[in-house]
């Protein structure tokens, strides 16, 4: 059956190439049309009461204004000053409201804080319009400024060339030919525009899914370009090809050794890109969606990786067949017999390090700290941090509880101000402007036909136990004094929901990963023992990556740890599969030793240089964004693709030669 469809394949590679083409063409013009969504809590699931409250507040207060802000911090102005900049602020196109207040959070050490409410929104011409008036007019007095945008933000294009650099640089250096990396990248580059085009048909996507979805999906799929490339190298070789052919011959010729290439490597690109789908799938059944959006987005890509490198690359490849050679360099090859000697020799202390850092790991992972928000501070935050905000949504009819709350909490020093429509009992309604990105232009809109709003700002970080102890005091204060439902909506309330569900999430999504990736290995090597010892040591590179991370005194951000652990699980897994396959293909004729050295001579290039590409172009995008989820979640990768690449070359060889006799 493989050869049949290898025969296809090449015989009609052109018109294969066209239509891919053609789908590549008509989706870069879809891609511009899929809408960009930055409101995460489209995302919590159906059964959040945060989630419920943010759907009653989008239907119930449809004219609420949510202004954009900046906020512009100057260094010792004279006193007499401050209202002459405030009005000048005021002037500039595009700011609708400036405030400011004589408290600590407007007045500290010397420096002044200014908020500019926007009639526009972040990234736009108007903001940056704001921008340069600021640096042109207002930089007298060591002014700074920072908006208060939380979305993930837009790749810089030279941080995607950097990228493709490295990622050319790594491809050339392991690759026989100086033209073949930039044969392997249009192949994945036809599959990017397909997977970002037909994600249409997904409604729209999430600005984090955006902005990590492209990369990702090159740096997860490269290793099919290069297996695909060895093989056809491999039938070259053993064909032979002599160089009297005249051209015709010399087509023929390639069109044979890349059937026989494309039948040879398709059950172990397609194993490799099903690894890894079934990984990212898991996400699916995250309670928070975002992990199913990009779960879904990422598996696309990579089936549609798979797709294109058997209907582009082999056209490429026969087509610039001449290029190859006339470019073609000496490679590096690895030093498998120092390698496989020492792990030979080592057989049996390996397989100990092994199960003692899996125990270890095992057993250290469970202190490390989890994080549930995670926002990248300005130098504005080191003088005047950004305020937490809470937002009560409460039925019309409990006027005279809320206003028993408002007593209590205007009590509580954490508390800066509160904006109600709501008298406290025995004193007068609070109406304190807030200066922060959640809500400024509220101002009579506090009530509508069946709900109203309290906004309650504090001082207090958006997660930890000071803030959820806030958070409960509140909560046990609303159900004692209001008879009928209420919500409480903010950052804070996203993060001690997810803290308290997420331990079982966690167990949940490892264990399924677990057992998918398992089951795909299993039908690989028709082996119970292969895919557990596989499963384990890619387990094993995971809580490596919580337990480095925690050494380090980092949190982990709870996303980075899901999508790692599917990523690494899905992905890092299919270079354990190819040593393995190795290995026991040679041990089949070869003893312990040889049979070592020859997997490693055989997988080294393809496990070094997709991993290399997973580390270095996830390094690069995690310094490319503001936003730090992002960028932990990209690092995090980083960190883990590194463990499980020096656990797959260097501790999982001596263990397959300790338990020869189980995996043979």
């Amino acid at each position: 059956m493989k050869d049949k469809i290898a025969l296809v394949i090449t015989r009609y590679r052109r018109m294969l190439f066209l239509v891919t083409l053609t789908a590549a063409l008509v989706c870069t013009l879809l891609m511009f049309r899929v809408p960009i969504n930055t409101d995460m809590t489209v995302y919590l699931p159906e059964s959040s009461r945060m989630k419920q409250g943010v759907d009653i507040i989008k239907d119930e207060f449809q004219n609420l204004s949510l202004g954009s802000t900046i906020r512009v911090m100057f260094d010792h102005v004279p006193e007499e000053k401050k209202n002459e900049i405030a009005e000048g602020l005021g002037k500039i196109r595009h700011v609708t409201r400036v405030s400011h207040s004589t408290d600590e959070h407007g007045e500290k050490d010397g420096y002044s804080l200014y908020t500019l409410t926007m009639d526009c929104d972040y990234g736009s011409e108007g903001e940056k319009e704001i921008e340069r008036t600021l640096e042109a007019e207002f930089s007298e007095y060591g002014m700074v400024y920072a908006d208060d945008d939380t979305s993930s933000g837009k790749i810089p294009w030279w941080i995607i060339a950097v990228a493709l650099m490295i990622i050319l640089a790594i491809l050339i250096f392991m690759s026989s030919s100086y033209v073949e990396p930039f044969l392997f990248v249009i192949a994945i580059g036809f599959a990017i525009l397909i997977n970002m085009g037909t994600n249409i048909f997904l409604g729209k996507i999430s600005d984090t899914t955006f902005s990590i979805a492209a990369l990702l999906q090159m740096v997860l799929s490269m290793d099919y370009s290069v297996i695909l490339m060895s093989r056809y190298r491999q039938e070259l070789v053993r064909t032979g090809q002599e160089s009297t052919m005249n051209r015709q011959e010399r087509i023929r010729h390639c069109e044979c050794a890349m059937a026989r290439a494309v039948s040879l490597s398709m059950s172990s690109i397609v194993s490799s890109a099903l690894t890894t789908v079934v990984g990212l799938l898991v996400l699916i059944f995250m309670s928070f969606r975002l992990g199913g959006e990009i779960g879904i987005v990422l598996a696309k890509g990579v089936l549609i990786s798979m797709v294109c490198i058997f209907t582009v690359l082999p056209e490429l490849i026969i087509r610039c067949d001449s290029l190859i050679v006339k470019t073609g360099k000496k490679i590096i090859l690895p030093p498998s017999k120092s390698l496989s000697n020492f792990e030979y020799k080592g057989r049996y202390i390996l397989m100990a390090v092994f199960i003692g850092l899996f125990a270890f790991t095992a057993v250290l992972k469970s202190g490390a700290d989890i994080s549930f928000t995670m926002m990248e501070p300005s130098s504005i935050d080191e003088i005047f941090p950004k305020l937490n905000q809470v937002v009560v949504l409460y039925e019309n009819t409990d006027e005279k509880g809320m206003g028993r709350i408002l007593s209590e909490i205007e009590q509580n020093e954490s508390v800066v101000s509160v904006i109600s429509d709501v008298s406290p009992e025995g004193g007068l309604s609070i109406h304190h402007l807030l200066q922060s990105a959640m809500s400024v232009l509220l101002k009579n809109q506090l009530t509508g036909s069946a709900h109203s709003l309290m906004v309650v700002s504090t001082d207090l970080p958006d997660e930890g136990e000071e803030a959820y102890g806030f958070l409960d005091e509140l909560d046990r204060l609303c159900s004692e004094n209001l008879k009928g439902k209420y919500y409480l909506i903010g950052n804070t309330v996203m993060a001690q929901e997810m803290s308290v569900t997420f331990p079982a999430e966690l167990r949940r999504m490892t264990l399924m990963t677990a057992i998918s990736i398992f089951i795909v290995v299993l039908f690989t090597f028709r082996s119970f023992f292969v895919p557990l010892l596989l499963v384990l040591l890619i387990q094993t590179s995971v809580y490596a990556t919580m337990v480095i991370m925690d050494l380090q005194g980092m949190s982990m951000y709870y996303l980075a740890l899901l999508m790692v652990q599917s990523i690494l699980m899905g992905a890092t897994i299919d270079y354990a599969i190819v040593f393995t396959a190795y290995y026991r293909e040679f041990r089949r004729s070869l003893g312990i030793l040889p049979a070592l050295r020859e997997s490693y001579t055989s997988s080294f290039r393809t496990i070094l240089t997709s991993g290399l590409i997973i580390v270095l172009a996830t390094i690069v995008l995690g310094f490319a964004f503001p936003n730090p989820a992002i960028g932990q979640i990209c690092h995090t990768i980083a960190r883990g693709a590194s463990c499980a690449i020096l656990l797959i070359l260097l501790v999982l060889p001596g263990t397959l030669g300790a338990l020869d006799r189980f995996v043979v």
